[in-house]
């Protein structure tokens, strides 16, 4: 793939995770030769390939770079925020990660330092109204303004989903609400994001379920999973990968190769090294023809359409290619 589509600054996999569905975006990064721009919902340039690197949008704010520093543009392509960081996040709750001097603070949507750069690492977006950061060896959660509203304790800390952070002490991963009380005392080797209730969790070599009392409500039992959308997760029995559903019942039977985490009502499955997506009632809408996992925002995904020939672009829910890159 010519392009990954990532946030650069330390993001965790829980971090990505807590897009919300409803942000959809009016304008999708890509790229032509070496230089990249924006296309509409249509498929139309509408923002001439001119920067140097371009990511997706959310909020409304999309990161862009030119030399070596990026900025941001608006929903009508208009560059909002001059290039002048080392590096920057997507938007979350009206607030995006930059990084200075290795030291990282927080935007507001017009471009305000509202955050001095002074963390070492910060570990999501903002989410419940709190941001993972690290000073030092711990990690603790900031507001809006900066302030630490739950003091840095932790080894390690996700962003917050539904009202629960994750956060590791020692060995052992919990949960935590936003006063910074444990909900879920540490216990866990692994933990997910909490989604529609529930988060995955493993204890040993298998993974289970917890509600948000920490109760587990799907026994330990699949050597992978991943969180629920849309009322299904991803889970894996030995090396194939099928849907449950919050009983912990097979929904879809585990026959492939890997699955994704739904999108837009789409979950992304391989068969024979090949992606395509099915619906929540297991029907196949999108051929198994891409190399990529397609995850649709605003009925666009972002994909690797021909690995053979490099040629990465945008499908529609059904497939159909709206956008080659070249």
């Amino acid at each position: 793939m010519k392009r990954t589509q990532v946030i650069v600054i330390v993001l965790t996999l829980a971090a990505v995770a807590a897009c919300s569905p409803a942000d959809v975006p009016e304008l999708y990064p890509v790229e032509l030769g070496d230089r990249h721009g924006f296309i509409d919902a249509a498929g139309a340039l509408v923002v001439p390939a001119t920067y140097d690197e371009a990511r997706p949008m959310f909020e409304d704010r999309a990161p862009v770079r030119l030399g070596d520093r990026w900025g941001f543009i608006d929903a009508e392509g208009k560059l909002v925020i001059n290039p002048q960081y080392e590096d920057v996040s997507k938007y979350c709750e009206g607030r995006a990660a930059f990084a200075r001097e290795d030291r990282h603070g927080f935007l507001d949507a017009d471009g305000r330092e509202v955050i001095a750069a002074q963390f070492d690492q910060i570990g999501g977006c903002f989410a419940d109204g709190l941001a993972p950061v690290r000073q030092g060896e711990r990690w603790g959660y900031i507001d809006r303004t900066g302030t630490y509203v739950i003091q840095p304790a932790y080894d390690e800390a996700l962003q917050f989903s539904e009202g629960l952070g994750a956060v590791r002490q020692g060995e052992r991963w919990g949960f935590i609400d936003t006063s910074g009380k444990f909900a879920v005392n540490p216990q866990f080797e692994g933990v997910m994001w909490f989604q529609e209730g529930l988060a995955a969790v493993r204890q040993g070599e298998r993974w289970g379920f917890v509600d948000e009392g920490g109760d587990l409500v799907i026994a330990a039992q699949f050597t992978q999973a991943r969180s629920f959308r849309s009322g299904l997760a991803p889970a894996a029995m030995d090396d194939r990968w099928g849907y449950i559903d919050r009983s912990g019942k097979f929904e879809i039977a585990p026959t492939y190769q890997a699955t994704g985490t739904f999108c837009e009502g789409l979950g992304a499955v391989q068969v024979d090294g090949k992606w395509g997506a099915v619906n929540t009632e297991g029907d196949l809408v999108i051929p198994t023809t891409l190399a990529y996992p397609p995850c649709p925002r605003g009925g666009l995904a972002y994909t690797l359409i021909d690995r053979d020939a490099g040629e990465t672009g945008y499908v529609d829910t059904a497939g159909a290619v709206v956008f080659r890159e070249h």
